[in-house]
């Protein structure tokens, strides 16, 4: 459970980062993670709305992870001008529910490759042909676990690949 989790760390002296301004990060050589953090109003009402949304930058390469956030917290994002969600590959927010993924959410983010993590045949349509349609438009590259199986990135900084594997 957390508490477990978070006594050990302390038995462990592991560091543990709690980032609660806008635009903190952390530096990992010569990679940064960009957090997002969001207001109270996500924090109490909306668990999916309250995850940590963060962006890898690796000089000119980027990625969003944006959790399970919905259409109000995407909208929010948006609307900050002060925020590059900017991102070469996305990771579709809600694993592509039909409540993510929005026109001005996308319109920010202009990812050319977009990542979507969901099981096969799940319980919950993931990820909605809604969603998948908006990526289609906009002609970006599309990896699905549920269909690609495995999904590996890797990046000199610059360019950046993605391979897949899916095993018998």
């Amino acid at each position: 459970n957390y508490m477990a989790l978070m006594n050990t760390s302390k038995s462990r002296k592991i560091r543990i980062m709690n980032p609660l301004k806008e635009g903190e990060y952390l530096a990992l050589g010569k990679t940064m993670l960009l957090f997002y953090t969001s207001s109270k109003e996500f924090f109490l009402n909306d668990f999916n709305n309250n995850s940590l949304v963060f962006k890898l930058i690796y000089n000119d390469f980027s990625m969003l992870f944006p959790g399970d956030i919905l259409n109000h917290r995407e909208k929010s994002l948006s609307s900050k001008n002060n925020l590059n969600l900017h991102s070469d590959i996305l990771l579709s927010p809600h694993h592509g529910s039909s409540t993510s993924s929005t026109k001005v959410f996308l319109d920010k983010v202009q990812p050319k490759s977009v990542i979507i993590s969901c099981g096969w045949h799940n319980r919950y349509g993931f990820p909605h042909y809604k969603v998948l349609t908006r990526y289609k438009k906009r002609g970006v590259s599309l990896f699905r676990t549920d269909e690609n199986g495995a999904i590996f990135i890797s990046s000199d900084g610059k360019k950046y690949t993605i391979k897949t594997f899916k095993g018998e």
